[in-house]
């Protein structure tokens, strides 16, 4: 699953944290504006389901 502010974090302490990894990620915050603004804010969900379990299927609960 996709967590930005745990992937934003890292790459800025890939890049040294403090002022230029605070800059990396607020470039990689602009490009992503410019290359996917146009769309907005939109929240993608996957639903995964778990198959039945035999004991269920067989009436056994």
């Amino acid at each position: 699953m996709w967590n930005h502010n745990l992937v934003m974090d890292k790459i800025a302490k890939f890049f040294g944290g403090k002022q230029v990894g605070l800059g990396v990620v607020k470039l990689c915050y602009f490009l992503l504006d410019l290359l996917g603004g146009s769309v907005g804010n939109m929240m993608i969900g996957l639903v995964v389901k778990n198959p039945p379990s035999p004991q269920k299927e067989s009436g056994k609960v």
